[in-house]
């Protein structure tokens, strides 16, 4: 989370979920105010954070689980850099190879060669072993969306929706008080939409059941639907 003292908001960080674009906005909104007004919850006192987490303008923005999943993996596993997918195959990748496919060692001792770790193998993985993985700078990208920010916990004044982020963004610049001091970023918009069924068809209804239900406390919290993809 963010802290912003000179605005007082606190902004709660979900991943793949815009959250380069926030942390780009308002590291450009502490350049622009200078070195006032800019800490992490990490860095506060117990009684520090309650005073502002009880005073405080406090907001977030979520994602359709499903859309959020799939694109995590195509930024991980597909369109990343080098670097990036060399990282994630260490924390995950030599795991699932292990897991889900024959002569492992083989594919465990090359593990630094693209393990082209595939969508089936990646959700096969998330839903049969991590649901109690502790939350950490990884694992945050997929754990479902209130084990980073609990609604029920943070309880925000704003909610935000990633679809909605063209008109939703600006206004919760406006409500904050900082349009004046800073404009949303051009940002990339995700193709992930249109890749949806395409991807998801490899996995198969029963895979893709078991995945809506392991997201299916964020499904209940957000209100978004699983109507169309269970169809």
């Amino acid at each position: 989370m963010i802290v912003n003292d000179q605005y007082k908001f606190i902004y709660c960080y979900i991943p793949k979920v815009s959250s380069s674009l926030w942390k780009q906005l308002f590291h450009s909104l502490y350049i622009k105010t200078g070195s006032v007004g800019k800490s992490r919850m990490s860095m506060l006192s117990r009684e520090e954070i309650q005073l502002k987490m009880e005073t405080y303008q406090k907001a977030m923005f979520v994602r359709n689980p499903i859309t959020r999943f799939l694109s995590l993996y195509l930024s991980k596993f597909v369109t990343s850099s080098l670097k990036t997918r060399s990282t994630w195959e260490e924390y995950i990748g030599t795991s699932i190879i292990a897991r889900y496919r024959k002569n492992s060692m083989e594919h465990k001792l090359q593990y630094k060669l693209n393990l082209n770790i595939t969508f089936y193998e990646f959700s096969s993985y998330i839903v049969d072993v991590t649901p109690n993985y502790a939350i950490d700078e990884i694992t945050d990208h997929w754990l479902p969306m209130h084990k980073s920010c609990d609604p029920c916990r943070f309880k925000p004044d704003f909610i935000g929706y990633f679809e909605e982020l063209e008109t939703e963004g600006p206004y919760l610049l406006q409500w904050l008080g900082i349009d004046g001091a800073v404009q949303l970023p051009k940002y990339h918009v995700s193709t992930t939409g249109s890749q949806l069924h395409n991807e998801y068809s490899k996995i198969g209804r029963n895979k893709l059941r078991k995945l809506i239900n392991y997201y299916a406390h964020d499904y209940n919290l957000f209100g978004y639907s699983t109507e169309a993809y269970l169809l």
